[in-house]
């Protein structure tokens, strides 16, 4: 009875730890979906623009992708769409000149902001977007500016996060921050409305007015901006979300795009715009240096092939292949050890022939064996024994001794 009293105490503080383990697991912990996207093509992958570029081709628009600064620092040679997910705020002055020459003889731009704040104020983009003089804001913090707090059902006085008081505030949903937003919208490029839906965590805005016209988020917030400049023009966007692989099938992504691309003759995907690498420049801009190098490393390689034998120079005497080394190889090591490998071969094996024919040999020593070789042939004991074990020293009595054991097997 003691003991099992002891089991059930223990049995009553093994169930409350793991019911208070797992109320406390319940209440600190949320339930989350992890969507993994598997994709068919392994291009895409490395490629988030693989499925515009495939429909842009499917649209007869000839379209690439590109890796590198290349266009960002020399424009094409022809005219045509350039979508550069980012361009670097860097980049030099005489650059962004060309860039923008290049746009106003005929080019056109597709490109995004540079989202790095330093406060909650409005941001004015630098470098290559400097003279449309596009400003940017978090969507959170032109949400804190144009809804009072009192319609917040959180204490104010608290110091709560920009995150915790806009998802408090008695707001529209299409205001209220989430992962996507979309929107019926009207552009004067189609003649109908049509949705988009993608990833808007910043606004645009065009304090001088100077866009053409725009995809308009809030009264004066933009998601898109779209500017003419000579005959070209440049469309500036919050992200390029909306037309990687996993949503530019979402509403009318593809849409937008298509119109975007509408009359263009060449279209360019720039991946990644970082530098590439010293081999690739090179091998891009200095082809000739790049041709003489290979040039000089296969006629090394060839000339080490052919000459294998010393260094010294040898006057008079013209160099040798290595067929030559290998032949004059061979005739040292016959010259060395006169074949004795090759006799001490062929004694064995005469001997075995006969150890084989007459098994009471075996019983016998190097002289007996010769005795009695010597009866069933007509070679005398003192040559067949010599034939048998002694080895040659010169070339005659290796000449004699291979005819004696010619003889010995065909007895």
């Amino acid at each position: 009875m003691k003991h099992r009293l002891i089991y059930y105490f223990i049995f009553f503080i093994v169930a409350l730890v793991i019911i208070l383990w797992g109320t406390y697991f319940l209440k600190t912990h949320e339930k989350r979906i992890t969507t993994k996207i598997d994709y068919s093509n392994p291009l895409a992958q490395y490629n988030d623009f693989l499925a515009a570029e495939r429909f842009l081709q499917r649209l007869n628009i000839p379209t690439k992708t590109l890796i590198g600064r290349e266009f960002l620092l020399k424009p094409p040679s022809k005219f045509g769409l350039l979508i550069v997910p980012k361009i670097d705020p860097d980049l030099s002055q005489d650059k962004i000149d060309a860039l923008w020459q290049w746009i106003e003889n005929g080019g056109q731009i597709i490109t995004t902001i540079n989202n790095n704040f330093k406060d909650d104020k409005k941001q004015s983009q630098t470098g290559f977007l400097a003279r449309l003089n596009i400003q940017n804001i978090s969507k959170y913090d032109y949400i804190l500016d144009h809804k009072t707090l009192e319609t917040c059902d959180i204490p104010t006085e608290k110091n709560h996060s920009a995150k915790e008081i806009v998802d408090n505030m008695k707001i529209t949903k299409e205001e209220q921050y989430s992962s996507t937003w979309n929107k019926e919208i009207e552009i004067p490029i189609h003649f109908e409305k049509f949705s988009i839906e993608t990833y808007t965590p910043q606004l645009l805005f065009d304090p001088d007015k100077k866009a053409q016209w725009g995809i308009r988020m809030f009264d004066d917030a933009y998601f898109l901006l779209h500017y003419q400049h000579g005959k070209g023009a440049i469309t500036v966007l919050n992200n390029l979300h909306l037309f990687k692989n996993n949503t530019i099938h979402e509403k009318d992504n593809a849409l937008l795009l298509a119109l975007l691309a509408d009359n263009t003759k060449q279209v360019w995907l720039l991946l990644d715009t970082n530098a590439v690498s010293i081999f690739t420049l090179l091998q891009r801009n200095l082809p000739v240096f790049s041709l003489l190098f290979c040039l000089s490393l296969g006629l090394l390689m060839w000339q080490h092939r052919r000459y294998t034998g010393p260094t010294k120079y040898l006057t008079d005497h013209k160099r040798h292949n290595l067929m030559d080394h290998l032949y004059a190889s061979v005739n040292y090591r016959w010259n060395i050890d006169k074949n004795a490998k090759l006799l001490q071969q062929n004694q064995k094996s005469v001997e075995q022939h006969w150890l084989r024919r007459y098994p009471i040999m075996q019983q016998q020593n190097k002289h007996q064996r010769s005795q009695w070789i010597a009866k069933y042939s007509q070679l005398n004991a003192p040559d067949i024994e010599q034939a048998l074990y002694h080895s040659a020293e010169h070339t005659a009595d290796f000449i004699q001794y291979s005819h004696l054991l010619q003889i010995l097997i065909t007895e």
